[in-house]
């Protein structure tokens, strides 16, 4: 049986969490490659080798293309058309982020799981600050970034097919 362990104790972020699948690929320059290729615009995924307290593995860079090295999200640009400073200012909202996905030249199946990933995003920080998560905006979790990692990761998990998927229990702390 193919089973994936998902180990969430330390927590996982969606970048993190996606170089883990791609260690486990056989082919992940070509993952990369293709990723690269599914049309989130200015943005670049590159894989590299790394190493913390003695364990190897793959770090993923989410890069803007045209980012500079003093701020690296100078060009994240809305669907408005309006460049912003900083990342933070993106004000993408639910119905922004599903039309993005809808975009992307992925699978059917890929973009479901991502949207449906968004929902549960979107609906925990609405149950969180009482608010309607139709209309709020996603803040940092809405930039290309995360997009393109969230995408990722539904992509990977696809990919590897596995028959059943097992995951830790989240530390969240005190």
């Amino acid at each position: 049986m193919n089973i994936l362990y998902i180990d969430t104790r330390m927590g996982a972020t969606s970048t993190k969490l996606l170089g883990a699948l791609i260690d486990v690929m056989e082919k992940p320059d070509q993952f990369i490659y293709t990723l690269n290729q599914i049309g989130i615009k200015g943005i670049s995924v590159h894989r590299l080798d790394d190493a913390l307290n003695g364990i190897t593995g793959t770090r993923l860079e989410v890069r803007h293309v045209s980012a500079t090295e003093t701020d690296p999200y100078a060009d994240e640009i809305d669907d408005d058309g309006k460049k912003h400073e900083h990342i933070s200012h993106t004000h993408r909202t639910l119905a922004d982020v599903i039309k993005i996905i809808n975009s992307l030249s992925v699978d059917e199946d890929v973009k479901e799981q991502a949207i449906r990933v968004y929902e549960n995003i979107a609906h925990a920080i609405s149950v969180s600050n009482g608010l309607d998560k139709r209309s709020m905006k996603l803040g940092g979790t809405g930039s290309r970034d995360i997009i393109v990692s969230i995408v990722g990761v539904c992509m990977a998990v696809k990919e590897l097919n596995p028959e059943k998927i097992i995951v830790s229990t989240v530390s969240v702390g005190d």
